[in-house]
């Protein structure tokens, strides 16, 4: 046999043995790309129809029962979220950039001590919040464009959670507008109402025995739901701001905490122990029908209505550790968006619905991350800083747990990973259910496409060898004449 002949048929040994092995065609492996922030910018900048997964049917129309009507056209989405950060030292708020500021988080309200319980303004360019610059809780005001930081009041008593009235205001006009807010002026906590005006005073919205806490406002700003312990056991109550037309809305011996207004406002979610774990619920508002959405063993925490009142974001250890789920409150069928063994908290949305944003301590220390509600493989890590960002704000535009922030102690410049926050619970609720201990459940990250590093290094090895082995044959058969 001719040499040509042979080195041909060693080359298709070498490939051969390639194929065999499975070696890609560079030496190294290439990694998957790492989200960035510009790229989660890009996706979320223009509220949209959410591109829809490939692998997954389109999504059912609404029924004309959950169409998105809102109440107020004005009402405007804020271009990007808040959150709360300890890169001072302190407790403060920030917020992602936009496009074109860069990749770092802006810090918004160093310097006044601990800022929490952050709201947006309905025309998406002011922040309301508290703070306790002078070692009380006082309410504060904050314009994003100019930055002018206002105190809104300054009584020796708590004055928390701060909620801009659903109203039209335009950008240019003055400070303006309506907030309640919780304080214990009076002894015990109840709803106040104070109008954004230099002589305007705080007027009591609640005035019935027990605590009355944890105000929401229903899209049109013309009800309040509230919860209330005044019978020894926490309901849902609702009331207008001026005081009138209070009504008992649940009436379970077990406690119903944490009302959130679906966005046409004709429906309540709320949190129920009635059968031994937090649950979901909601009651049809026209009917007065109440509908248990969520069951099984572990607590489901912080409802958050997507902005089309279709899906409520929350957060569940149900299965061993804090993740996110989403409940389509049109098909009675529940979503897991997370799976990781770090606790995957605070759900909030973007303004098309698309995206779930959330905290994580995945990384070591509490960052904030976004996953795609169509795709809960696609998600992406939204900051990267060694300190601690939690209890991210966007849609819907009240704050969402961040008063545990209160329970605890200043918070520190860490040069190591950040503890795991306590898990967030209803506001008022006595106590918290920690998560239980369990088998870490393995990441839903996805593995990278590529070889790992070091695979065609074997791959090359057994061609060679093969070459050699030909080689050798070639050789003998050289020798002996054939």
């Amino acid at each position: 046999m001719s040499s040509p002949k042979w080195l041909i048929g060693l080359c298709a040994l070498f490939w051969i043995g390639a194929a065999l092995v499975g070696a890609p065609r560079g030496l190294t492996a290439t990694p998957a790309p790492t989200p960035t922030l510009a790229a989660f910018n890009a996706q979320i900048g223009t509220p949209g129809t959410p591109a829809l997964s490939p692998t997954r049917p389109p999504w059912p129309t609404p029924t004309p029962l959950w169409v998105p009507q809102p109440a107020l056209a004005c009402l405007r989405c804020p271009p990007v979220p808040v959150f709360h950060t300890n890169a001072t030292g302190e407790w403060t708020l920030a917020r992602l950039p936009q496009p074109e500021e860069g990749t770092e988080p802006l810090s918004l309200t160093a310097g006044i001590g601990r800022a929490l319980a952050p709201a947006y303004a309905p025309n998406g360019r002011w922040l309301a919040f508290q703070a306790n610059e002078d070692g009380n809780w006082e309410l504060y005001t904050l314009d994003l464009d100019s930055r002018a930081l206002k105190r809104l009041t300054n009584d020796p008593a708590r004055d928390t959670r701060p909620l801009w009235q659903p109203a039209c205001l335009t950008d240019t006009a003055p400070l303006t507008g309506t907030l309640v807010f919780q304080s214990d002026r009076h002894g015990k906590a109840d709803l106040f109402l104070l109008t954004l005006d230099p002589a305007a005073t705080p007027r009591p919205v609640t005035t019935a025995a027990g605590n009355n806490t944890d105000p929401a406002w229903a899209p049109d700003g013309s009800l309040l739901a509230f919860q209330s312990d005044r019978a020894g056991n926490w309901d849902i109550f609702t009331i207008r701001p001026d005081g009138s037309d209070e009504q008992q809305r649940t009436h379970s011996s077990a406690d119903e905490t944490d009302p959130a207004w679906s966005p046409r406002g004709n429906a309540l979610a709320y949190l129920s122990n009635r059968n031994g774990d937090q649950d979901l619920y909601l009651l049809d508002l026209n009917s007065g029908r109440e509908r248990q959405l969520t069951t099984g063993t572990g607590d489901d925490l912080l409802p958050a209505w997507s902005p089309d009142g279709r899906w409520l974001a929350f957060q569940s250890n149900r299965d061993g550790n804090w993740e996110l789920y989403a409940y389509d409150v049109i098909s009675n069928t529940l979503l897991r968006l997370t799976t990781n063994p770090a606790a995957d908290e605070a759900p909030t949305w973007n303004c098309d619905g698309s995206r779930v944003l959330f905290q994580s301590n995945r990384d070591g220390d509490a960052d904030l991350y976004s996953v795609a509600l169509h795709d809960p493989t696609d998600f992406a890590q939204l900051t990267f800083q060694p300190s601690a960002e939690v209890y991210p704000l966007w849609q819907p535009p009240f704050e969402a747990g961040s008063l545990v922030l209160e329970q605890l102690p200043p918070a520190q410049l860490r040069s190591t990973p950040t503890p795991e926050l306590p898990p967030a619970t209803p506001t008022a609720l006595p106590g918290g259910s920690p998560a239980p201990t369990t088998t870490p459940i393995p990441s839903r990250t996805p593995a990278p496409a590529a070889a790992p590093a070091g695979r065609p290094w074997i791959a090359l090895f057994v061609a060679g060898g093969l070459l050699l082995l030909g080689w050798g044959l070639f050789h003998r058969r050289e020798r002996h004449g054939g």
